[in-house]
């Protein structure tokens, strides 16, 4: 994932774009501690119970969440980027389009706003967006 990262990087001749390696937000300095606007991912979020579904379409650890539901990664990630973003900044997730419901009500109760989602496409992954409020 760095590499494609770095790869994306240098074709779109970006300089203000960093990389680190680790779990998460782990990698991420205490100075930037409410100073985050943006913090975007595409953790594994895949039901298990659909992991023979999607066994062909996407390499070994890159689609099946773990928990039940597929979620616990995300929930991890919503509840730590709270720390990070600024007032008024962003956590972009994508997920399954039947996810979002149970996953809305878990993030407004961690004081996120209600998330924005992207018209969906049949089932085709749905990107989202939840403000950390201002």
């Amino acid at each position: 994932a760095l590499e494609t990262a770095r790869a994306n990087r240098r074709r779109l001749k970006l300089r203000n774009v960093r990389f680190a390696r680790g779990s998460l937000l782990a990698p991420l300095p205490r100075r930037l501690t409410s100073k985050v606007a943006v913090v975007v991912a595409n953790v594994p979020y895949v039901p298990p119970r659909l992991a023979d579904a999607f066994k062909a379409a996407f390499p070994e650890g890159t689609a099946i969440g773990p928990g039940e539901d597929g979620l616990d990664l995300v929930r991890e990630l919503a509840s730590g980027a709270r720390e990070y973003l600024i007032r008024g900044g962003f956590l972009v997730l994508q997920l399954a389009g039947f996810q979002w419901t149970t996953l809305a009500a878990e993030l407004l109760a961690l004081g996120y706003a209600a998330p924005e989602l992207q018209e969906q496409s049949g089932n085709a992954p749905v990107v989202g967006r939840v403000a950390w409020p201002s």
